[in-house]
């Protein structure tokens, strides 16, 4: 064969591989176009960790980013977030269909907590520091509740999770006073001290409904509707149990052929659903129901499952590979998990239909109740889905 004719086949060839390959329904440079940060900033301080990416709705992406200004702001008071100006939570809302910008919001924060939930109708629940705020579908201010600091403890938090139907807030207050600690073999020597106080609050008024006061921290929790599924809370670190803890503060141990070895490879926990939560960890993904049945298993022994998004049926869970790590000259080689790709699970048809490999280390992603994936890698923001 003629080298010329070689050289055709060759780029006709690749030609094929990219008319084959299937392109993203629509993607932006959030740097460029619209003013935000690339994903993959280095974590220097914690604002530069405030972002993420979520579904508002089923026709509408959201994206947040806490930046610093560059230029500082003239001196004045504190705002009730506890910021003076200087930092700013930056909302961005897209056209699933398009990617085209719907509208834009700036809101003055804190360097510490700042992020943002959907709640039902298109509506925003939006942390900026200590203090919680209700957002319309038109970025209207509805309503704001404070979050108390009591400085009683050297360790306080205040976590919040919203229920899979959108609409529940879940509010969990914990206080470390000291750690629990354990022998190498993972015997414990002390329980420590916490206390936590959990509520369920109404996202219509930011008012508690159920509340109740626990003993202890919890190890780990998920937000189902009108219960939690979590760790005993009996102590404040995990012993492999899963339970559910009911709006009264009653804890009952779910029964499941599902083992958990505390000392295997740790599952994290994310609500998958009506009365569904899903476990990953070490190559294993399983969604149960709150009875303890097995909805879905997903094995990749190559893979760390790290981190996880649901959205009605459908499940983002993020891979991250093992890989061999560069060893000194002479020194026995060893393995890593890198973050390597995202996939999308329909947990109704007990299927993966879709993946989207990282092309940086840290990224942001959510998943649609219609199974589209939209990804922060980087500069850019990708929205994809399984029928491209």
């Amino acid at each position: 064969m003629k080298p010329l004719s070689r050289a055709l086949m060759v780029i006709l060839g690749v030609a094929g591989l990219c008319a084959g390959a299937k392109p993203p329904r629509w993607s932006v440079d959030l740097e460029r176009q619209y003013g935000l940060q690339r994903f993959d900033r280095p974590v220097s301080a914690p604002w530069t960790g405030q972002e993420g990416v979520l579904f508002l709705t089923p026709d509408q992406v959201l994206v947040y980013q806490v930046n610093r200004l560059s230029q500082a702001p003239a001196l004045k008071s504190r705002n009730a977030a506890g910021g003076s100006g200087n930092f700013m939570l930056e909302i961005r809302v897209f056209a699933a269909g398009d990617g085209h910008l719907i509208r834009s919001l700036r809101l003055p924060t804190n360097a510490e907590l700042s992020s943002v939930h959907p709640l039902k109708s298109g509506k925003l629940l939006v942390r900026t520091g200590d203090i919680l705020y209700i957002y319309s579908a038109d970025f209207t201010e509805l309503l704001h509740r404070s979050l108390p600091i009591l400085h009683k403890a050297p360790r306080e938090s205040w976590q919040l999770a919203v229920s899979p139907s959108r609409d529940q807030i879940v509010l969990v207050h914990s206080q470390i006073f000291h750690a629990p600690q354990f022998l190498m073999d993972g015997t414990t020597i002390t329980e420590g001290e916490s206390k936590a106080d959990v509520e369920f609050v109404d996202p219509q008024t930011l008012t508690s409904g159920k509340s109740f006061h626990l003993d202890h921290t919890l190890a780990f929790w998920a937000a189902v509707d009108n219960f939690l599924i979590s760790s005993d809370p009996a102590h404040s670190y995990s012993r492999g149990e899963l339970g559910i803890l009911d709006e009264e503060g009653k804890w009952t141990p779910l029964t499941s052929e599902v083992k958990i070895d505390p000392h295997d490879c740790p599952f994290d926990l994310q609500a998958a659903g009506h009365h569904t939560v899903a476990l990953f960890g070490c190559g294993r993904i399983i969604v149960l129901t709150s009875e303890g049945k097995v909805l879905y298993q997903h094995s990749e022994p190559e893979c760390r499952f790290t981190s996880a998004t649901a959205n009605s049926e459908f499940l983002a869970v993020q891979c991250d590979r093992y890989r061999l790590a560069t060893a000194a000259p002479g020194a026995s080689g060893f393995t890593v998990a890198k973050p390597d790709h995202v996939e999308v699970h329909d947990i109704d048809k007990r299927k993966h239909v879709l993946s989207q490999r990282f092309r940086t280390a840290k990224v942001s992603y959510a998943v649609s109740e219609r199974g589209a994936l939209v990804i922060a890698d980087g500069p850019s923001l990708t929205l994809r889905t399984g029928e491209e």
